[in-house]
């Protein structure tokens, strides 16, 4: 489960900074530049018809006549999907180092995947503050390819936290399978005796105990040839797996 979860969470980070850094996370269908026709922008760059891709947007110009960089909303919606970009790439590699480890197999390590995970969904869908920015109300944004690419990129990072949530432990599962597997009838204490003659007429006697808790005991009795026993070994020297 530790490699989905992974794989998962991979293509969420790819798909929440190809969102960050697209030029089309909104259509413009407002006022437009005298210039150039926008017909696209993003976070940090637009789409105009003069050059047909992403044109970086310097900090000294306005975009259509309205200050692109100055907007409080989209200044909000660039800190935060950052944070959440910068925080999702920290947990991408504390995923893929993990798997040499097995720590997705502790409930704990789950949990907090799952935690984390589902505060990067909400950071990525805090991008969409961009809609309520005042460049976007004098534009007239609507959804575009990149607003594709940020619900993809929820949509993974809350699969990831399911999974982080419903994933049973490992240890519960073969604590629950220990008893039918060791005990091998049903939950009843099993004792296999096996006799072994020396060379000297010596008789060795081997006890197996197989417990249902799947614990095994082994006792061992030496009879002589006259029929006497030898002493024993007491019972805290008997071996125990």
């Amino acid at each position: 489960m530790g490699w989905l979860v992974a794989f998962l969470h991979t293509l969420a980070y790819g798909l929440n900074v190809a969102s960050i850094l697209s030029c089309s996370l909104v259509s413009l269908s407002g006022r437009q530049a005298e210039t150039d026709a926008i017909y696209g922008a993003g976070l940090y760059a637009v789409e105009s018809t003069r050059t047909d891709y992403c044109t970086f947007v310097d900090f000294n110009d306005a975009v259509a006549n309205v200050p692109f960089w100055a907007d409080r909303q989209m200044n909000s919606a660039r800190i935060v999907s950052a944070i959440g970009v910068f925080l999702s790439f920290v947990l991408l590699i504390l995923l893929w180092i993990s798997l040499c480890c097995g720590c997705f197999r502790a409930g704990v390590y789950r949990i907090i995947v799952a935690f984390w995970s589902l505060m990067l969904c909400a950071l990525a869908g805090c991008i969409f503050l961009m809609h309520t920015s005042d460049y976007c109300n004098t534009m007239g944004c609507s959804f575009n390819r990149g607003s594709g690419l940020v619900i993809g990129a929820m949509i993974t990072y809350f699969v990831v936290m399911c999974i982080g949530c419903v994933t049973k432990d490992q240890e519960d599962d073969e604590y629950d399978a220990k008893p039918s597997a060791a005990g091998g009838g049903g939950g009843q204490t099993q004792v296999t005796v096996e006799k072994t003659v020396q060379a000297d007429g010596t008789t060795i006697i081997k006890t197996t105990t197989t417990h249902p808790d799947g614990t095994v005991s082994v006792e061992e009795k030496v009879e002589s040839p006259a029929g006497g026993d030898e002493e024993q070994p007491p019972p805290n020297e008997a071996k125990v797996y």
